[in-house]
């Protein structure tokens, strides 16, 4: 097994690398040895190369990743001192199958278990599955498993910064921006407001610590992000964003939220059957339920709708 690593910028680029940091005992993966070491060095360097889809770069690390484990995934250019794009990555510790949910839910049905996603039955219940992950967790307010976390630079050289977390194929929405001494940077209410600050700003060649942002434009689904006043030095912008849900398609993909899904997928294919379905529908009440409102880290009252 292998870390596979995917991260899109600008197309063209020859000196991007990753380093892999352990966040849980703060070592640095070496690919050269194959070990975890205690400080950085050229080792611990994973060059990215650009694939088929042009600006989009992948790697792929060496190590079996620990369920559970957290890892800080760092995009260097080797070419530009100032840029950094940090990704923190929870490994999921609860992990089930695409395909053994899939035969949890047709044990439950008295039908036949499917040894791949190529029948019919299984395209059926996947189909059902994925309705409750980019339909009916979003629509709960249920977006804990979407979260991810990480920080980039920001300088007095480059107006424009691509928010694109490692192994995101889309950023939904931003929850915050922060520098390192905890201010919070406020996103311009709308783009009339933030250019007018702007355009004070750059008139009077202030540069100064940034205060404001707005998102410019979009590239596909990651954010072009622009800051004012301009930055008078490097900062490390700290960030959480919303990825958006991803269809699940493969038999060995890991399934988020297993117990919710599977529980919804089940009454989702009982009512699609004309058979009774209210024990389950009050069964997935629960898990929703649940899903939103325990834990140490749920979205209850942190995201804005």
């Amino acid at each position: 097994m292998a870390y596979a690593l995917s991260f899109k910028t600008i197309r063209a680029k020859t000196t991007l690398y990753a380093v892999i940091q352990d966040k849980e005992t703060s070592k640095f993966w070496d690919e050269v040895s194959d070990v975890w070491v205690d400080e950085i060095t050229d080792a611990c360097n994973l060059v990215l190369t650009e694939s088929a889809d042009k600006g989009v770069y992948t790697g792929s690390a060496t190590f079996d990743p620990v369920k559970g484990g957290i890892y800080q995934i760092s995009i260097f250019d080797s070419a530009d001192a100032d840029y950094q794009m940090d990704t923190v990555e929870v490994y999921a510790s609860k992990s089930e199958t695409v395909l053994e949910v899939i035969n949890a839910i047709q044990l439950e049905l008295r039908m036949p278990l499917s040894a791949a996603l190529t029948d019919n039955f299984a395209k059926i219940i996947l189909a059902k599955m994925n309705t409750i992950l980019t339909t009916v967790l979003p629509d709960r307010n249920i977006f804990d498993h979407l979260k991810v976390q990480g920080s980039f630079t920001i300088n007095s050289t480059r107006p424009l910064y691509r928010l694109s977390p490692v192994n995101v194929d889309f950023v939904d929405a931003i929850t915050f921006l922060r520098l390192p001494d905890l201010f919070f940077i406020d996103k311009a209410t709308d783009d009339i407001t933030f250019r007018t600050m702007a355009d004070s700003s750059n008139a009077m060649l202030t540069y100064a610590q940034p205060s404001l942002y707005r998102i410019a434009q979009r590239d596909h689904g990651y954010p072009i992000i622009e800051f004012t006043p301009q930055p008078d030095k490097a900062y490390i912008i700290s960030y959480e964003i919303l990825k958006a849900a991803k269809k699940m398609t493969t038999a060995t993909e890991y399934v988020p939220k297993p117990d919710v899904i599977k529980a919804g997928a089940h009454m989702l294919m009982l009512q699609s059957q004309g058979r009774d379905a209210s024990a389950e529908v009050e069964v997935f009440r629960m898990a929703l339920d649940r899903c939103a409102t325990v834990g140490a880290n749920t979205n209850f009252g942190d995201f804005e709708v």
